[in-house]
């Protein structure tokens, strides 16, 4: 609109007007009295040559355009590049939360073994306590999972401009067999559990 206006500068204005006019006059021989009549008429200017000031006008107004065009540009660019490299991230980190969810799971398995075995004759303590340990220790690889999928999602809100909750993502957890009690929907699964028995 700038520009439309910076140019209108070089074209012709056209003005028309109209009036009424009512008015006395005192005449020697005649003697007072009252003239009215209509005024209608038509006033154009044209400023041909004003030294280029509105040429310049009109290129700083063009740059000035082009600059907000280009920099729109870059914008959509920037966060299209974010919210893709934050969308990826999240996919990565519910990868890594599915396998080691499952990974606590076998670990899980392989402590109830080691129990059976040992309480059949057939394995050690040490077994028991190597298991145990190994239960542990995927439990908090899975902590550590279920943080980095909470950042990734927190992330890829902030890129968004959304809340966590309106982006609504679901998991492949929640296609899971539902006897499974390992598997769970993404909002479930990326809350710590409350001590680390619970699975």
């Amino acid at each position: 609109r700038q520009y439309v206006l910076d140019r209108s500068a070089t074209r012709p204005h056209v003005r028309a007007f109209s009036g009424y006019e009512v008015y006395s006059e005192r005449d020697p021989e005649v003697g007072q009295e009252f003239n009215y009549g209509g005024v209608v008429g038509i006033n154009a200017t044209w400023n041909i040559f004003d030294g280029f000031a509105t040429k310049g006008r009109m290129q700083a107004t063009r740059a000035r355009r082009e600059a907000a065009v280009q920099a729109l540009a870059a914008a959509r660019r920037s966060v299209a590049s974010e919210v893709r490299s934050a969308f990826f991230d999240l996919q990565q980190a519910q990868r890594v939360l599915e396998s080691e969810t499952k990974n606590v799971q076998t670990a899980d398995e392989a402590l109830e073994m080691a129990k059976s075995n040992f309480a059949a004759g057939l394995g050690t303590q040490l077994d028991v306590l190597q298991a145990a340990s190994d239960v542990t220790r995927t439990r908090t690889t899975r902590l550590s999972a279920i943080y980095l999928h909470n950042v990734g999602l927190a992330r890829l809100a902030h890129v968004c401009a959304s809340s966590a909750e309106a982006l609504d993502f679901g998991s492949d957890f929640k296609n899971a067999n539902n006897g499974n009690r390992n598997a769970a929907h993404a909002a479930d699964v990326a809350k710590p559990p409350e001590k680390l028995s619970q699975r």
